[in-house]
């Protein structure tokens, strides 16, 4: 019945949850779970780590929908969660407002402004909903409690952040000078649709100001 409704209704959003609604509870948390133990295990990050692992972190998850438009979390807020793309686009952007790529489904983000001290455990980086999106989160305190036990994956984990860090260190420095034209390091990334460059420009106008209202709601 998992497989069933997995591969009946897969792509469209709307109708598989109005159906795993009416679902008996413990099949609708059959499912979940499931399709969420799948979703951690795709992620490079957690490639290859034990069930007992996987199927922790999947307890500890919060589920949360973001519309088109929604801020995700913004550049310099604090970084509270891990962030697990379940379905749905998100659109990368850096401090400076420059837009360097999307995130499709099954995508991991947020890890770096978790794991870095060095950044004050704030996001580098902004992420931005362009489409319904259905997001996955693994508060810091769980991820704590679950991986800091376990000494090689919290290393691999912090140095595949250590390294995105360095890729949006190098964007933005490059993209002061003479701009920068290599597709963004994130897993899944692809590269920002081509549009006029002035539709581009407007949305990137309006997008940098949804950004910059939710910096000021968090001062």
């Amino acid at each position: 019945m998992l497989m069933f409704y997995s591969h009946r209704f897969e792509g469209r959003f709307f109708k598989e949850r109005a159906v795993i609604a009416h679902l008996p509870s413990t099949i609708r948390n059959a499912v979940r779970f499931a399709s969420c133990r799948q979703l951690i295990s795709s992620s490079t990050l957690f490639r290859n780590v034990p069930k007992s692992l996987v199927n922790s972190i999947v307890v500890a998850l919060q589920e949360q929908l973001f519309l088109p438009h929604d801020v995700v979390y913004a550049s310099g807020d604090p970084a509270r969660y891990l962030h697990f793309l379940a379905q749905g686009t998100v659109a990368v952007f850096l401090s400076t407002g420059e837009e360097v790529g999307h995130l499709t489904d099954n995508a991991s983000f947020g890890e770096m402004g978790l794991m870095l001290r060095e950044h004050r455990h704030r996001h580098l980086e902004s992420v931005v909903a362009l489409e319904v999106c259905e997001i996955y989160l693994l508060e810091r305190r769980d991820f704590e409690r679950l991986v800091r036990p376990l000494p090689r994956l919290y290393n691999r984990i912090r140095a595949a952040a250590m390294l995105r860090a360095a890729d949006v260190s190098l964007m933005e420095w490059k993209d002061a000078y003479n701009g920068y034209d290599r597709d963004y390091s994130f897993e899944n990334v692809r590269p920002t649709s081509p549009t006029s460059s002035t539709s581009a420009s407007t949305e990137q106008r309006a997008t940098s100001k949804r950004i910059n209202r939710k910096k000021n709601l968090n001062v």
